[in-house]
């Protein structure tokens, strides 16, 4: 099953996200309202099956990019492999350019479409996650 980590410093958001995740069949979601409440659960002995983290671009405590940053730059965090989709309302190329060179997987404009977040997912998911979480074929 795909484990999903929605990170958000908005609850409505993460409520929000989690519904399209129910939507197409994505429901072992857990949330976290900050960077370093995500860097802590990534710390723990089982944030290895975690297989995707979808993230706001912007949080009380830093960004999405920052997230993202100081998980690649964290050698034992970069091992885990883990995708980072980040949501943003943003529309500014340069800033999106910063998130693809810090190791974003993909970038996705809000309000994102269920479609959109499905593509997204199997893009950059491995297939073998997706193959047990039936988000293949369909």
């Amino acid at each position: 099953m795909l484990r999903v980590l929605i990170v958000d410093d908005q609850k409505t958001m993460r409520m929000i996200v989690r519904g399209l995740l129910k939507k197409i069949g994505i429901t072992d979601v857990s949330e976290a309202e900050s960077a370093a409440q995500v860097l802590k659960l990534l710390r723990e002995p089982n944030a290895g099956q975690f297989h995707l983290i979808i993230s706001d671009l912007h949080m009380a405590d830093g960004s999405g990019i920052d997230l993202c940053n100081q998980i690649r730059l964290d050698k034992g965090l970069r091992a885990l492999r883990i995708p980072i989709l980040l949501l943003t309302g943003e529309s500014d190329s340069m800033l999106l350019d910063v998130a693809r060179q810090v190791g974003v997987a993909k970038v996705l404009k809000k309000p994102v479409s269920i479609a959109e977040l499905k593509a997204a997912i199997q893009a950059v998911v491995l297939p073998d996650a997706l193959m047990t979480s039936g988000l293949v074929g369909g």
